[in-house]
């Protein structure tokens, strides 16, 4: 990780707001913090409810996005026949893979 990451976390530690430091220097620079700090208390959770379990099994595709530890991205469909997506916990999915 660079010099520069390292600094902008570490400007920020404590912050309730989720997201890279520059994610939150663009908060702040353009008036939008309390903004966020509402979206993430509103709309962020730690876990799958009721209601996000069930639009999961409705879906026929989904993107599933990576990055490293440099902030290199990666997003690709997964699609497949309605309910290839199970909710298997709170925390986990799982998806059945197609061989090409």
């Amino acid at each position: 990780m660079s010099d520069e990451r390292r600094t902008n976390r570490s400007e920020h530690s404590g912050d309730p707001r989720s997201g890279h430091g520059g994610e939150r220097d663009l908060q702040e620079r353009f008036d939008t913090k309390e903004r966020a700090l509402r979206f993430y208390e509103d709309s962020m959770h730690h876990s799958l409810n009721e209601v996000m379990r069930a639009f999961i099994r409705g879906r026929i595709m989904f993107f599933l996005s990576t990055a490293d530890d440099e902030g290199r991205t990666d997003c690709s469909p997964r699609i497949g026949l309605q309910g290839f997506v199970t909710v298997l916990d709170d925390d986990h999915l799982c998806y059945s893979r197609v061989p090409r």
